[in-house]
């Protein structure tokens, strides 16, 4: 079924249009499209209540909401996260996880053990993500990564200072 949109005058189907009750076919008189530039132009055109509006209602909503959803606050923020900066889903993550049995892929020490969630080792040349890792091994990695012929120094460096030289 098509509906043509009041404000711009095109033939689309029902899809394109928001869902309005009172409506006589269940579905807004402009397009979804239209309705969005109106929204933008109006809120351009008044920046001063979309600020107050926002103090008013926004900000309460959301830290109403935040306050009374901790659990789904940290779900949302963890996949938007793991997405946003390895391009990993949560399923992903969790996957992973079992494979490795929740113990970081380098030291073999389990997340229990730590107060934090295993980390996303990934190649920061390429993106590709590697294993999961606890914090202190995704740094160590993270530093060699940065200087990989620092690792010899190192070694030579805590060989001649490991406590039994006077």
């Amino acid at each position: 079924m098509t509906k043509v949109c009041s404000k711009c005058g095109i033939e689309k189907p029902l899809s394109e249009y928001h869902k309005h009750k009172i409506e006589h076919d269940g579905h807004t008189s402009i397009c979804k499209k239209c309705r969005c530039f109106d929204s933008a132009e109006w809120r351009k055109n008044n920046p001063k209540k979309v600020k107050e509006s926002y103090k008013k209602f926004g900000k309460e909503y959301n830290k109403k909401w935040v306050k009374n959803n901790p659990d789904k606050m940290k779900c949302y923020l963890r996949k938007s996260r793991l997405k946003k900066m390895y391009g990993v889903s949560l399923d992903d993550y969790n996957k992973m996880f079992n494979e490795q049995k929740g113990c970081c892929w380098i030291c073999g020490k389990h997340q229990s053990q730590e107060n934090r969630a295993l980390s996303v080792d990934h190649n920061h040349k390429t993106g590709e993500v590697r294993k999961l890792l606890c914090g202190e091994c995704n740094l160590l990695v993270g530093q060699i990564e940065k200087n990989i012929n620092i690792i010899d120094d190192v070694f030579n460096y805590l060989k001649d200072y490991d406590g039994t030289s006077s």
